[in-house]
């Protein structure tokens, strides 16, 4: 079992609301979020990954804060994934970590991926 999981242990990701250059940009409080999270199997796992990304991808789109919930794979290394998502803000995001589906893949995240995902946390600004 891996030493880390997808989830915070709140089931909150961070917020951004209260930063007050998004207000020095003319920015909303509660723009849209955009995540870029990039995965990578363990040798022998893509094809378990890509069943459970898929599910994944189904349940979230489904959600009725996210905007965009798209995942891609790499051509040249068939075992890099990236999923793009848009959030409607960051109550939809917070909501999202907290449901079944995302708590199911970040459970079985550990066996499937050879190292943590990175993730990538932005908000647009033009």
């Amino acid at each position: 079992m891996p030493g880390w999981s997808l989830a915070q242990p709140s089931g909150k990701l961070s917020s951004l609301d209260n930063l007050f250059v998004l207000e020095g940009l003319g920015m909303s409080k509660n723009p849209s979020i955009t995540i870029v999270a990039y995965l990578k199997a363990r040798d022998g796992m893509d094809e378990a990954l890509l069943l459970e990304l898929r599910n994944l991808v189904h349940a979230t789109q489904a959600e009725t804060g996210c905007v965009q919930y798209i995942l891609h794979r790499s051509v040249e290394a068939p075992k890099d994934f990236m999923i793009y998502e848009i959030w409607r803000d960051q109550a939809a995001l917070n909501d999202h970590v907290l449901q079944a589906h995302y708590l199911q893949f970040s459970a079985l995240a550990g066996e499937l991926l050879v190292e943590p995902p990175i993730i990538s946390q932005m908000i647009q600004i033009a």
